[in-house]
């Protein structure tokens, strides 16, 4: 597997934008890049599997980052990209506010799957042993699938621990018997197929019959998991479309969202939102290819 790491600075000034490989530099001339680098470059010597980080180096205005970064992924035909999440609910500063936008730019424009990631940390950090623990929330649609998808690769690690929880809400009568139905349940048991002698994975499945009710069960994870890993727009459920208007950062959805809250376990789990590409509109089930899927390459 390749990695493209891509360190982003700001470029102030008149100078053209750059993405240029990324060169090592003497022990006593260090820079913020380097720390980075050097982050990626040790995971890719310790890793299980064959990972191969190729190192970037990014100048460019905010406005147009994710122009570049759109053309990379369309270049090499990458499936995911993950960036960082900036900023809490009373951070309105500049500097939060251009980073929120450029990872809208990008879920706006990238013709792959976009992850957000929450950083903070490991709730049960063991420097000598490297270990994970991830819940999977699954309410069904393509973002949630994406999830799922990603998660059904890590299982493959004896180090990471993986439970899906599927919440079963109410679906609207027109998705009832839906194409996304079956693809979820068709996804979810490829899963649990996959996993049944695996003892690292456990799978759980709850009802949620109105707001009240899912909020209950997000707010029960509390500082039990590392990382939370779910889907950006959930199906479409009567209460879940009424729920959208108390979203406050659009670009984690709704669940997302909800779990970024710092009265969620003390703001100590850290969360991963996807968002699968949809070529004609949100939430389409089409895809431009094989490699633009995480679910339909994970099958």
């Amino acid at each position: 597997m390749f990695v493209d790491v891509i360190h982003a600075i700001e470029l102030v000034g008149r100078a053209a934008p750059l993405l240029a490989p990324y060169k090592s530099k003497k022990k006593e001339q260090l820079n913020c890049t380097d720390h980075i680098m050097s982050a990626f470059t040790n995971y890719s010597t310790n890793s299980r599997g064959p990972v191969l980080v190729r190192p970037f180096t990014m100048l460019a205005p905010y406005t147009t980052m994710h122009n570049i970064i759109c053309n990379q992924v369309q270049d090499k035909e990458i499936p995911l990209i993950i960036v960082p999440f900036q900023g809490n609910r009373d951070d309105n500063s500049i500097q939060s506010n251009l980073v929120r936008d450029f990872n809208a730019q990008l879920q706006n424009n990238a013709r792959c799957t976009v992850g957000i990631l929450v950083d903070r940390g490991f709730i049960h950090q063991n420097f000598n042993h490297f270990s994970c623990n991830i819940v999977v929330i699954f309410v069904g649609g393509a973002d949630d699938r994406e999830a799922l998808a990603l998660a059904s690769r890590m299982s493959r690690n004896p180090d990471v621990s993986i439970t899906l929880l599927r919440i079963n809400v109410k679906r609207n009568e027109s998705e009832m018997n839906g194409k996304d139905k079956q693809l979820d349940d068709s996804l979810v048991q490829d899963f649990k197929d996959k996993n049944s002698n695996n003892a690292c994975v456990v799978c759980r499945e709850v009802v949620a019959n109105d707001s009240l009710q899912l909020l209950a069960v997000v707010r029960s994870l509390k500082n039990y998991y590392d990382l939370v890993m779910v889907g950006k727009m959930p199906i479409k459920a009567q209460f879940v479309e009424e729920m959208k208007g108390w979203i406050e950062r659009p670009e984690l959805g709704l669940i997302g969202d909800v779990l970024a809250s710092s009265d969620i376990s003390n703001g100590k789990m850290s969360v991963l939102v996807m968002q699968h590409f949809a070529e004609f509109g949100e939430h389409s089930n089409h895809c431009i290819s094989s490699t633009t899927s995480l679910s339909r390459e994970t099958k």
